[in-house]
């Protein structure tokens, strides 16, 4: 049997733990307008990121609260640059070779250095160096040269310089020639400059390290909303010469990687890691930031900076005043379209002066959408029930709150693949049928940890050209999404199945089956360890079901798993495999209902025939989500329940039940006594 190690412990919360990312609260920005005309307000980042991710939430108000068009303009960016030739000043010769030196003219953030040589070259180790003052020097590039023929094609005379070290401007350019290529007859020299970036605001974010390890480190960034664009994230690490890293945004209960690669840590000056994501709408309240140094010492980034496009809003104002620009109203039909256009030339266009912003209250959600619904079907039976407490408790103040009902784990096992026949139930104590709470289901972006299993050795096949390692998994049926893997880093190619594995008494044999497949190849150089993301569909529960009915009980054996087959043909197994398994987050969203003593809430589950529910909530979901104030927990899993009129029939039945007793006992009673009454009668024998 392969090695397998314990799920442990979530180490960023379970589905309990997951927190609503609600847009943030409307808010409205006085903006004081001189005379009548054209205007334009700066769109401050912090401002961008609480709109919702198409901006539809963006209003511009007149003094009189009409709705006025306007246009989100981006900045203009400059023309980019072309190449710009570089002056030879002067060529040193050293013990090792040469040294060229380069006047620019003017500071430049360098991107190439190319230039023209007259004969033909063969030479390795050619060296850029940058500096701003012609006195402190930093490294720009290093690469190989040669030039074997006329034509361009047979010319290599150009060095790329590192993005890192290439975002500083430098004026002078030094190059150091290596002896072994002889005199360096260069006759012309140009740079590339970095493109122009458009005018940028700069928005300060919040980092936390959310796991270390020797050498690696796993960050939490958080963004000030989910309608951020951001064009780069700079972020300053410490503690390595050195990283390689990866960003990720959480996406539909996964993570989706926006980028990854290698950055140096510059000869002087602060460690920064630039990464450019060029207007990238993010949808998303944080980023995650993995970086690896390839060794054992502490890492950890200290403090990030995101940067972004300036926009402005353009309106046309009939007449002088204060107006306003709102954002954050949720369920807001699209602003009017602006007739007309602006003055190209947004310099040209008068700035309004905006005040702070003033958050706006928001509209109270229709009563009658928040009622309780109608009864619970009484002819379906549902499988499974589970009390629904806030806090610990109902407390008085939660009726009428939004809470937020993360679905628990063992929900799964008995509801539905589509979850449509989850219903959560009200009993106000009444002796009625319970009620349906119109509830309104979504899923979290951000997965949650099920299982870590690392050091696992690949325990190899008895005919060899395979190896195994399994992840035990806590729960059955719970929607897996992802599964991590990582090995050392290692010139490799393999492929590698996954099969969803289930042992139980009732089964003549363990139950397999393929859930992805795939080829993880690695190329061995880098600080980050090999890698490997595998989806793992949407449901597993084909596998992983419930006992037959009639079924013997389980004997003690391994539970649901994973298993890994790396097909290692003549090569020997890996030495090692770390492994995550991450799942998607199920949530409800719904009014706390005003329960009186006695009356309780409950999640009822686990009726095959039973239809999605169709509420009138579903209608505004999104300003449902965005007003959760508080976390509902589902205890633990009662006994199963009958039908949805089950309380009400069962207290009918119970006093049914009791009449009958009191009349058999009075019968029996009465039998007794004239039993008696005859005994005493008869002669003594």
């Amino acid at each position: 049997a392969p090695r397998t190690a314990e799920p442990a412990a979530p180490a960023s919360g379970g589905a309990t733990a997951a927190t609503a990312a609600p847009i943030g609260g409307a808010q409205a920005l006085p903006v004081d307008v001189a005379s009548a005309g054209w205007v334009r307000v700066a769109l401050e980042p912090a401002m961008r990121a609480r709109t919702a991710p198409g901006g539809q939430d963006l209003r511009v108000v007149d003094p009189s609260g009409a709705d006025l068009p306007f246009a989100v303009r981006a900045a203009q960016v400059p023309a980019p640059d072309v190449e710009v030739a570089v002056r030879l000043t002067g060529v040193e010769e050293a013990a090792d070779g040469w040294r060229l030196r380069f006047d620019a003219g003017r500071n430049l953030a360098v991107r190439r250095f190319r230039f023209e040589i007259a004969e033909a070259i063969a030479v390795t180790g050619v060296r850029l160096e940058g500096s701003a003052d012609g006195q402190r020097w930093a490294a720009l590039a290093e690469g190989d040269v040669f030039r074997i023929g006329s034509s361009a094609e047979l010319a290599g005379t150009t060095l790329d310089v590192d993005a890192v070290a290439g975002a500083a401007p430098v004026r002078y350019l030094r190059l150091h020639w290596p002896r072994a290529g002889g005199y360096p007859r260069v006759t012309a020299a140009t740079v590339l400059p970095k493109p122009v970036r458009a005018p940028e605001r700069r928005i300060d974010l919040t980092v936390a390290v959310v796991e270390s390890r020797p050498g690696a480190a796993v960050h939490h960034i958080a963004l000030p909303g989910p309608g951020l664009r951001l064009d780069r994230l700079d972020a300053t690490w410490d503690g390595a010469g050195g990283i390689a890293y990866r960003l990720l945004r959480p996406a539909g209960g996964t993570w989706e990687v926006l980028r990854e690669g290698e950055a140096a840590r510059p000869a002087s000056g602060a460690a920064v890691l630039s990464i450019d994501l060029p207007g990238t709408p993010l949808g998303a309240p944080f980023l995650r930031l993995v970086i690896d140094a390839g060794g054992t010492a502490p890492v950890a980034v200290t403090s990030a900076r995101g940067w972004v496009a300036e926009e402005w809003l353009v309106f046309y104002a009939a007449a002088a005043g204060r107006h306003r620009v709102e954002l954050g109203r949720l369920g807001m039909a699209p602003p009017p379209a602006l007739r007309g256009a602006p003055p190209a030339d947004l310099a040209a266009i008068p700035e309004g002066s905006a005040g702070p912003a003033e958050p706006l209250p928001l509209a109270e959600l229709p009563p009658a959408v928040l009622a309780p619904g109608a009864d619970l079907p009484g002819s379906v039976t549902f499988a499974a029930t589970w009390p629904v407490v806030v806090d610990g408790a109902a407390p008085p103040g939660a009726a009428g709150e939004v809470v937020r009902l993360a679905l628990p784990d063992d929900l799964y096992e008995v509801a539905r693949p589509d979850l449509a026949d989850i219903r959560v139930a009200f009993d106000a104590g009444d002796g009625r049928p319970a009620r349906q709470v119109p509830f309104v289901r979504w899923s979290l972006p951000e997965p949650a940890l099920a299982a870590v299993a690392t050091g696992l050795v690949p325990t190899p096949a008895a005919a060899g050209e395979t190896s195994t390692v399994a992840i035990e998994l806590p729960a059955r049926a719970v929607p897996y999404t992802l599964l991590d893997l990582e090995a050392p880093a290692a010139v490799f190619t393999r492929q590698v199945d996954v099969f969803a594995v289930e042992s139980a008494a009732w089964t003549p044999a363990d139950e397999r089956r393929m859930v992805t497949s795939t080829v993880w190849s690695c190329p061995g150089a880098g600080r980050a360890p090999c890698r490997l993301g595998l989806a793992l569909g949407p449901d597993l529960s084909p596998v992983w079901r419930e006992a037959p009915a009639g079924a013997p009980t389980p004997a003690p054996a391994p539970g649901p798993r994973l298993e890994v087959v790396v097909h290692d043909g003549d090569d020997a197994p890996l030495p090692r495999i770390d492994a995550r398994v991450w799942r998607r987050v199920d949530a409800l969203a719904f009014a706390w209902p005003v329960a009186p003593e006695g009356g309780a809430v409950r999640l009822v589950a686990g009726a095959p025939t039973l239809a999605a529910p169709s509420y009138d909530i579903d209608a505004i979901r999104d300003e449902v989500i965005a007003r959760v104030t508080r976390d509902a927990k589902a205890a633990p899993r009662a006994a199963p329940e009958v039908d949805g009129s089950f309380l009400a029939r069962l207290r009918t039945h119970a006093r049914g039940v009791l009449v009958g007793a009191l009349g058999l006992a009075a019968v029996g009673l009465l039998w007794l006594l004239a039993r008696m009454l005859r005994g005493s009668g008869a002669p003594p024998g």
